[in-house]
């Protein structure tokens, strides 16, 4: 049997993982040229995007300027939003 501080530490390191994995995903948007909307790149449904349809986005404003609309399934940030590490400007 392990020890609690072991199993602990390896629970924090799970969260840890799992925030790095959703800060990396909101890094980026992809969108889809023919449905023009756009996705978390861990979407199922981005996945689904032919390479020569897949636009890339910095921010949820950009795709809106654009005129995409946000996937239903993984709710990617709606514009105005900050992407993870920003601070909304005044």
């Amino acid at each position: 049997m392990k020890f609690p501080s072991q199993i602990i530490r390896r629970l924090i390191l799970a969260a840890t993982l799992s925030l790095l994995v959703q800060t990396a995903a909101w890094a980026e948007l992809w969108g889809s040229a023919k449905s023009q909307v756009y996705h978390l790149p861990t979407c199922r449904f981005a996945a689904k995007i032919l390479p020569e349809n897949r636009l890339k986005f910095a921010n949820a404003d950009a795709a809106r300027k654009e005129g995409y609309r946000p996937c239903g399934t993984c709710r990617p940030p709606e514009g105005g939003q900050p992407a993870v590490g920003q601070k909304k400007k005044p």
